[in-house]
């Protein structure tokens, strides 16, 4: 019979990081764009924001396109903290654009920020802040509060 082995147990002091996903936020003021925000993750190293664009199904035409600012950024609400864009998945970086191919056509894409401050509840996500010009911008996004509705693309 072979002596007693030890088991080697996992070193339970280092801390897991937490990991936050929310799905459709609740979102305060939203372009008027045909743009959604399927989810946010975020942790201590990154945050990770997933959008779904699409064209309008009613004034479609060939024409329709979409592209994301380099300079786009997050910060928490009412905060002069800017957490500029590291990373762009599926989604071209301006001025290259990404042209529909017809009205039930739909690109998800991600986009990835530093860290947010741990205290932080509400984000606002900002291509550009310049008025009356169409940039994608979310105002007051609830890291704590979902819509009860569902997301629906196309018909």
């Amino acid at each position: 019979m072979e002596a007693n082995k030890l088991i080697e147990l996992p070193d339970l002091s280092k801390e897991v990081k937490k990991k936050v996903i929310i799905h459709h936020p609740f979102i305060k003021k939203k372009p008027d764009s045909f743009l959604d925000l399927y989810r946010i993750e975020f942790d201590e190293e990154l945050t990770r924001i997933d959008f779904i664009g699409y064209p309008d199904t009613k004034k479609y035409d060939y024409g329709w396109w979409i592209t994301i600012d380099r300079d786009s950024f997050i910060r928490p609400v009412g905060s002069e903290i800017k957490l500029k864009l590291v990373q762009a998945i599926g989604i071209p970086i301006s001025p290259i654009k990404y042209y529909f191919i017809s009205s039930k056509h739909c690109l998800p894409y991600t986009l990835y920020f530093p860290a947010l401050p741990k205290d932080t509840t509400h984000i606002d996500i900002i291509e550009k802040e310049i008025p009356y010009q169409n940039y994608f911008n979310f105002y007051n996004v609830s890291l704590e509060r979902v819509k009860r509705k569902p997301i629906i693309v196309g018909n």
